[in-house]
């Protein structure tokens, strides 16, 4: 007999709409992995996303819609930029008043459960085993409600550490200490859940996973890429994946970029992603002297298809990330990469044998590491060779689905039990 689950998801950023990643893209990760033999497998999401809900139905889901997922607290504040360990205190105000406007004056602990009585009739409807969301924040506390007041077992699997400083940290710290289990990818998203007092025992240690099919070395691929940009075969390309959003550290590769052009002639500098942030960075790059050798390649779904025609993928990271999905993707893509020395992408590489580390937000650190590589071309080979045969241990898809399997019927049984 199989197991219904619903998949839920606690935040939802689509910038551009057309471009899937983080939370979104980890669950259709998820979705794909776990065999539909054994898992009914539903998804609630807050907007008839099309593209999102198709490659949801495509992977076996059946997809539902409730708005009630949306502006529980209005817009949730911007994430200040902050140092590992730094604490942050957010101002209010602002937040609960448009709350309030925009629900007519309701505080928010009424507006939770207003909220969470549309989502109890799904739940009716669907009659869900299990309740599995992916990040406890803003948006999922009234899915989180509802499944308490039914009883329902529930499962959180955190991918976002900022939630120790979020304006919700009181409700998410609530509820996820009474999860049924919570599913942490990382040391660093393990610490996360451990600060908001949720006992060892109910913490298991999954991390995300790559798909090495369609992220891997391709001559084609990297033919292709470096034709139509213009690079010689020894020229060194190094590449930053992400948005271009303050606390992913868009600037602090520009900046690196210029030191590393001046020792390297040959050297040439790619950005996939988009943001608010685009315009400056822009500016930045030609104020360094270096805007003719970055090449801003906007938000792309084909990344897997530019990786490698690149050498080098870099992580700047500003903030403690737990897991990040892009460093195992360069990893898998038979890239070399460095990383900040703190958070996840310090646990993903090992320094020197699989990646490099470099100081945290230490541009000079940073330069000299992806100098270090523009110069040696075998050593680069060297790590993306040893990258790559990590991502295939480790993180291969393969290995998903009969964890979570196992953690279903676990959590299940303990259900059981206690009735």
């Amino acid at each position: 007999m199989s197991i219904r689950v619903l998949y839920g998801l606690g935040c939802l950023t689509l910038d551009p709409p057309a471009v899937i990643g983080g939370a979104p893209k980890v669950l259709l990760d998820i979705l794909n992995a776990v065999d539909a033999t054994q898992v009914e497998k539903h998804v609630l999401l807050p907007v008839d996303h099309e593209a999102l809900t198709r490659l949801y139905q495509d992977s076996g889901a059946r997809v539902h819609i409730s708005r009630a997922l949306l502006q529980t607290f209005g817009d949730p504040p911007e994430a200040p930029i902050r140092a590992p360990g730094e604490r942050v205190r957010y101002h209010l105000r602002r937040g609960v008043w448009r709350a309030k406007r925009a629900c007519g004056g309701l505080g928010r602990a009424a507006l939770v459960q207003r909220r969470a009585a549309t989502l109890r009739g799904i739940l009716d409807l669907v009659r869900p085993d299990i309740l599995h969301l992916n990040n406890a924040s803003w948006m999922g506390l009234p899915l989180l409600t509802a499944a308490a007041q039914r009883r329902l077992p529930y499962i959180i699997h955190q991918h976002d550490t900022a939630l120790r400083d979020s304006w919700v940290l009181s409700v998410c710290r609530r509820t996820a200490c009474a999860a049924d289990r919570c599913i942490a990818i990382s040391d660093t998203s393990e610490a996360a859940l451990r600060e908001m007092h949720v006992a060892p025992q109910r913490i298991v240690r999954i991390p995300n996973v790559v798909d090495t099919n369609a992220f891997r070395p391709c001559r084609e691929e990297r033919d292709r890429f470096r034709e139509t940009h213009g690079l010689s075969a020894d020229a060194p390309a190094f590449v930053f994946v992400g948005r271009l959003v303050p606390e992913k550290g868009a600037d602090l590769f520009i900046q690196g970029a210029a030191n590393v052009a001046r020792a390297c002639g040959l050297a040439r500098f790619f950005i996939i992603g988009s943001g608010p942030e685009e315009r400056r960075l822009r500016e930045l790059a030609i104020r360094v002297g270096c805007g003719s050798r970055i090449t801003f390649l906007g938000a792309r779904n084909d990344v897997a298809r530019l990786l490698p025609g690149m050498d080098v993928l870099v992580n700047c990271t500003r903030w403690e990330e737990p897991f990040p999905l892009t460093v195992i993707e360069g990893m898998a893509s038979g890239l070399a990469t460095i990383v900040t020395d703190v958070g996840g992408p310090s646990e993903a590489v090992e320094h020197g044998q699989t990646g490099l580390h470099f100081r945290h937000q230490d541009i000079s650190s940073l330069s000299a590491s992806m100098t270090l590589l523009a110069l040696d071309p075998d050593l680069r080979t060297r790590l993306a060779n040893a990258g790559r045969a990590i991502a295939a241990e480790r993180y291969a898809p393969e290995r998903l689905g009969p964890q979570l399997l196992t953690l279903y019927h676990s959590v299940l049984a303990e259900r059981a039990q206690q009735q």
